[in-house]
C-alpha cells in the first residue's frame, strides 16, 4: 500500500461549484478528478453513497465517467434505490466483490471507535484492487488513529494548525454550522 495523500483538505483544493455543500464540493471533485486521471480504474465502488438528493448528484456525475459504477449504503432510501447498480452493504462487513477504485466519502468517522474504524478501513482496502479514496470529518475521526489504519507512520499527519484547512466558514460555499469540522483526505494505492 502506498499513501498518496493523508492530509486536511484546504481552501487551495479545487472544487465543483455546482455542488451546494461546504465539503462535498471539494471531496467529490477530488474523487472525480482522480478517477478521470486514471483510465485503468474501470470499476468503481461508491460505498456509503448516502440517500438524499445531493448524493444522487454525485452518483449521476460518477455515472457519466464511462466506468462501471456500483453504489452501496447501509440504508436503502427511495433516492438511492434509484441509483444504477445499488445494493445494501455495511462497511463493517467483508464485501463479496473487488473494485479498481473504492470511494468512502465522509462516513468512516461516524464509528467514533478505533476498533470499528480500523475494521471498516481493512474491509474497504480488501475490496480495492488499485485505489482507495476516503474522506472523513475531524474531529469525528481522530488523527492519532491514522497510523493504526494505514499501518505505518511513514507519511505526514495532518497539521492541526493549518490556517488553510477547509471548514464551514472558509469554504467557497460557507455553512457556519460546520465551522468546527475539518476534512481529512486519505488516498492510497493498493
Amino acid at each position: 500500500m502506498k499513501v498518496n495523500q493523508c492530509r486536511f483538505m484546504t481552501t487551495n483544493d479545487a472544487f465543483d461549484p455546482t455542488i451546494l455543500n461546504w465539503s462535498r464540493r471539494y471531496e467529490w471533485h477530488y474523487a472525480l478528478e482522480a478517477i478521470k486521471a486514471d483510465p485503468e480504474l474501470d470499476t468503481i465502488h461508491n460505498t456509503c453513497c448516502g440517500g438524499s438528493e445531493i448524493h444522487k448528484v454525485f452518483a449521476d456525475k460518477l455515472e457519466t465517467l464511462g466506468r462501471k459504477v456500483t453504489h452501496s449504503d447501509m440504508c436503502k432510501t427511495p433516492t438511492n434505490s434509484e441509483f444504477r447498480q445499488f445494493h445494501h452493504y455495511d462497511i463493517l462487513a467483508k464485501h463479496w466483490a473487488t473494485f479498481d477504485c473504492t470511494l468512502c466519502i465522509s462516513t468512516i468517522e461516524d464509528f467514533c471507535n478505533l476498533k470499528l474504524v480500523v475494521q471498516a478501513f481493512e474491509n474497504l482496502l480488501e475490496q480495492t484492487r488499485k485505489r482507495l479514496i476516503i474522506t472523513c470529518d475531524y474531529p469525528g475521526m481522530q488523527i492519532n488513529w491514522l497510523p493504526y489504519m494505514l499501518g505505518t507512520k511513514d507519511y505526514f499527519l495532518p497539521a492541526l494548525d493549518n490556517p488553510k484547512a477547509l471548514h464551514g466558514l472558509n469554504s467557497s460555499y460557507p455553512q457556519p454550522e460546520m465551522a468546527d469540522l475539518r476534512i481529512i483526505l486519505i488516498d492510497v494505492e493498493v
